[in-house]
């Protein structure tokens, strides 16, 4: 990333949808993980990442949730370089206006008995010094996620949040859901803000 960053210097925003909880992580791995997103930020890259589909206690391995698994949040969206983008169950009315939007949830009708958004309390990073505000619990480590967005169908139903046709060798389409989803919405929004602000002279948003 940090080479390509140098190959397209308008490189501002990265979005990321892969992850393990904490617990199945390599403290080696992390750290050089976290030097190359601090050199990214550094840079004026703002770096989003899914915050998992395991809900509180995510398999190390398969990111799927059992209350058998240890309490946890999703690495590397819990790295204080990083906004971390949880996912939401959004339903709409017939005009297509927003109805309910929750939490995307442990929900056995739901068709996501074993999947929700990530998020939790960080047990390797401490309470960067921007978390604050309405909302934020207390204590001194880093908590997730810091955003969300849709990621699951409407409950009660089949529907999911988009269609994703994609193109490369096969042409194929198939519906998209989960935080690997919410993610790029993010960075979507991101790319708008970047677009206004390139506009008015200012530099990207960055952290």
């Amino acid at each position: 990333l940090a080479a390509d960053r140098l190959s397209f210097p308008s490189m501002n925003i990265v979005s990321m949808s892969f992850g393990s909880s904490e617990f199945g992580t390599i403290g080696a791995d992390n750290m050089a993980f976290h030097n190359i997103f601090g050199i990214l930020s550094n840079a004026g890259v703002t770096l989003v990442a899914s915050s998992g589909d395991g809900g509180s206690n995510p398999d190390p391995n398969t990111d799927e949730y059992s209350r058998s698994n240890p309490l946890d949040a999703d690495y590397p969206a819990t790295d204080p370089y990083i906004t971390a983008v949880g996912g939401t169950d959004i339903e709409l009315n017939s005009d297509c206006s927003i109805n309910t939007e929750t939490a995307w949830f442990l929900d056995p009708n739901n068709n996501s008995g074993i999947y929700a958004t990530g998020g939790g309390i960080s047990t390797i990073y401490g309470r960067p010094s921007w978390q604050v505000g309405l909302g934020v619990r207390t204590g001194s480590n880093r908590q997730v996620p810091d955003v969300l967005a849709p990621a699951s169908n409407v409950k009660g139903s089949s529907q999911y949040p988009a269609v994703v046709y994609r193109s490369g060798g096969t042409q194929r389409q198939g519906a998209g859901q989960g935080t690997s989803f919410s993610g790029p919405i993010w960075a979507g929004l991101c790319a708008c803000m970047n677009q206004a602000r390139a506009s008015a002279s200012l530099p990207s948003l960055g952290l």
